[in-house]
């Protein structure tokens, strides 16, 4: 299942967004549980700011009650993963992050509960910092340290905000997270993998520095552990590495992935997810890819961001590790890998990358397609609010 929200959403209870939600959640378990293919999407409020549109498709090997089930507890996880968010002040004066979590949501309790023992054995500049937080009845609050620019998603995604970070902060943003994924991967005291590293869970402080966030879905490995399994593969699409969507295979290599994805969102300011170029569809990967092939990654950069010639190779560097951080062929390399590539200053010392994975291309080039399908017991939906 993979989920998206919004950052710019104002999902709080008795909303049109949530009462559009609603609709959805209900309309679509039964229309793709009725349906032969399984197959459904569905969509309220069109032309409105709060308009949801959602798709989903079980298993062929699923009978209709069954999908029915998967898909309507698909929707409670949606549910949750849009938590009501509000800035606030304590006494004292300092500013402050609340986050509600959906009380109807069961998923989410347990996801609030993973916060909270992860984030409180967890200390680190480029980790969002837990201050607080609350259980009353059906009340689950977590209180954070207020981060006063938002997302990343906020700014990268965004023609004119993008232009506020040239290419030292973009730098300094994917240095930091790829400081913040080593510690949870290897130098804290914990083995910790996210499992949903994207854009609009790396926070943005004053200065810009970057800070991971949201570890409802993390999973803590013990040391001699390398690899985890789960049949309930959640994240968000566009993200999730192809071992971790088709079989539920995790590890700390599952976040290298969704770095390398996150790599060239930042370097382009496009998404990976429903990534369209001239006419033809490829996710954002793939159209990396081919450039990279073609000696034309210079296409991918904005021209304000690689200026001068300095500035440019360490782009074509970052675009290389990204490639490397999601290839099919080879595995990923681990985070330290990672961050060791960050600091190396010739291209020379770098690996080739291979074929990244979920590689589309238009039928009309003749190429190799390669996207594995999905056999986990978790139906794909996604829940896009505006």
């Amino acid at each position: 299942m993979a989920v998206y929200c919004g950052s710019s959403a104002t999902y709080s209870p008795n909303s049109s967004y949530q009462a559009n939600l609603d609709a959805v959640s209900a309309a679509l378990p039964r229309d793709a549980s009725s349906s032969p293919a399984l197959f459904a999407t569905a969509a309220r409020g069109a032309g409105s700011a709060d308009h949801i549109f959602a798709l989903t498709l079980c298993r062929g090997d699923e009978d209709a009650p069954a999908c029915l089930d998967c898909v309507a507890g698909a929707f409670q996880y949606a549910g949750s993963s849009c938590p009501y968010d509000k800035e606030g002040q304590l006494p004292n004066g300092l500013e402050i992050a609340v986050k509600r979590l959906a009380s109807h949501s069961g998923q989410g309790f347990v996801e609030f509960k993973n916060e909270i023992h992860l984030i409180a054995k967890l200390q680190h500049t480029n980790l969002v910092r837990l201050l607080g937080c609350c259980v009353q009845g059906e009340e689950h609050i977590l209180i954070y340290e207020y981060m006063q620019n938002k997302s990343l998603d906020f700014f990268i995604f965004d023609v004119t905000r993008a232009r506020l970070l040239n290419w030292d902060k973009s730098l300094n943003i994917i240095e930091g997270i790829a400081q913040g994924l080593l510690y949870l991967h290897k130098l804290s005291r914990l083995r910790v993998v996210h499992r949903d590293l994207k854009a609009s869970n790396i926070l943005l402080d004053n200065d810009m520095n970057p800070k991971i966030s949201d570890f409802g879905l993390a999973k803590i490995f013990s040391s001699n552990s390398i690899q985890g399994n789960t049949n309930r593969v959640v994240g968000t699409y566009g993200y999730m590495a192809p071992e971790y969507a088709s079989e539920g295979v995790f590890s700390v290599k599952t976040d290298v992935f969704s770095f390398g994805v996150l790599l060239l969102e930042i370097i382009t300011g496009k998404r990976n997810a429903g990534f369209h170029q001239q006419g033809v569809f490829f996710n954002l990967l793939g159209y990396a890819w081919k450039l990279w092939k073609e000696g034309r990654w210079y296409e991918l950069v904005d021209e304000s961001m690689a200026e001068h010639q300095h500035e440019a190779l360490e782009v074509l560097k970052c675009i290389n590790i990204a490639l490397i951080c999601a290839q099919l062929i080879v595995p990923p390399c681990p985070t330290s890998d990672v961050f060791a590539m960050l600091s190396i200053e010739t291209m020379s010392s770098l690996p080739y990358p291979k074929q990244p994975a979920y590689f589309n291309q238009g039928a009309t080039d003749g190429e190799l397609s390669t996207a594995p399908s999905s056999v986990n017991i978790v139906s794909i939906s996604i829940a896009e609010g505006r």
